[in-house]
């Protein structure tokens, strides 16, 4: 097919991520929030180089990929399709049982739970966070170490082949769709809904190359998944700052709820209170990892012994030496020294990293996920590789 020869289609996936990490960038610098560091452009020129490497990267990932090797058909791997669709489905519902807390699966519960999040998110928000606390079951987050890969591959495998799967696996994956979103919803967590709507974009790009062309009926229908993805979005973030119960709290706030107040620009000061509010919460949403970042670039370096760089990790060392490995993270420096929370506040991908790679090392890291990105993107595209 000659489309996907096409440039504009083998850079897609790095197109997307370029233009929301470069939207994102322009927002800390310019946005309405003053994040007030001083090393601000330090912090720019980081996030600039990295970027860059992971350009470089794919285009060599994409530079010597070889097309020449045949296309992997449904046939061919139906055996090894099932087994991993079957691993996913196996593990899904110990996922969503940890998700949930991992403490009890009180169905009542767990309604009360889901009712009461449609209306007021904070609820489940603030359930998750205690949750959290109080720690899950420690055994099903060991095996969740290695089961989790087949689910991450469960909803992306299932979408591509969705029509090549008999009747009773379609059904059991619109179920398993629907008790994704919804305990996601429990929890009052945006990131998995914008997950799925990522998911199923892409994948569609796969299935149809010419999706990304967009006509008047896709252009509704990606206005209309931003718009329920944005209400979303809001509606959480009111509900964990009170505001649904109570809208004279929208009044009485300052706008320093993160300690960085709007900046004092003509553009915001005319704005409605609950206007700024929102705009002020979206953007510390899309950019606070990027305040942290330059806070822990003026932290000591502790290696953590290749663990550090994911909670995952984080947990196997703790549960197997005892040692509080979290602690000489970035993220664990910048818990104890500035007080910012690592399970409540976001952070870069670098500053992960970089606990294990120095940030010296990070955009070499970078430059290989970029090369995979492009073999994994060109594998997908061009012969159907489900791996």
């Amino acid at each position: 097919m000659k489309v996907l020869h096409n440039k504009k289609y083998l850079y897609l996936p790095l197109r997307i991520l370029l233009i929301f990490n470069l939207t994102t960038i322009f927002l800390f610098v310019f946005g309405p929030i003053d994040w007030n560091l001083k090393n601000e452009w330090i912090v720019v020129s980081y996030l600039l180089i990295n970027l860059t490497f992971l350009y470089f990267g794919y285009t060599v990932g994409i530079k010597y990929y070889k097309q020449n090797q045949k296309t992997e058909l449904f046939e061919k791997n139906k055996k090894t399709i099932y087994i991993i669709l079957f691993l996913g489905l196996f593990w899904f519902l110990p996922t969503v049982y940890l998700r949930l807390g991992g403490t009890n699966f009180d169905l009542n519960e767990i309604f009360e739970r889901m009712s009461g999040s449609f209306l007021n998110s904070a609820i489940g928000y603030n359930k998750k966070n205690e949750n959290f606390e109080i720690g899950n079951n420690s055994v099903l987050q060991f095996f969740d170490f290695f089961f989790s890969t087949f689910n991450y591959a469960l909803f992306p495998i299932s979408i591509l082949y969705f029509k090549k799967l008999n009747k009773l696996i379609k059904i059991i994956i619109i179920a398993i769709f629907l008790i994704e979103c919804l305990s996601w919803i429990i929890i009052g967590t945006n990131k998995g809904i914008i997950d799925m709507f990522l998911i199923f974009f892409l994948v569609g790009c796969v299935v149809d190359p010419q999706l990304f062309n967009f006509n008047i009926k896709k252009l509704l229908i990606l206005i209309l998944s931003i718009s329920l993805i944005l209400f979303f979005f809001f509606t959480a973030v009111l509900s964990r700052f009170g505001v649904i119960e109570n809208t004279d709290i929208l009044n009485n706030l300052d706008l320093n709820v993160l300690g960085n107040p709007l900046k004092n620009s003509s553009i915001y000061l005319d704005m409605n209170i609950g206007v700024k509010f929102a705009i002020m919460q979206f953007t510390s949403y899309l950019t606070q990892g990027y305040y942290n970042l330059g806070v822990a670039l003026n932290e000591p370096f502790i290696w953590t012994y290749g663990f550090g760089n994911s909670w995952m990790g984080i947990f196997i060392w703790e549960r197997f030496t005892g040692d509080n490995l979290l602690a000489n993270t970035y993220l664990g420096q910048m818990e104890k020294n500035h007080g910012i929370d690592p399970k409540i506040a976001w952070h870069s991908i670098y500053t992960w990293l970089a606990s294990d790679f120095t940030f010296f090392g990070v955009p070499i890291f970078i430059f290989f996920v970029g090369y995979f990105f492009a073999r994994s993107w060109l594998d997908t595209i061009f012969k159907r590789t489900i791996f």
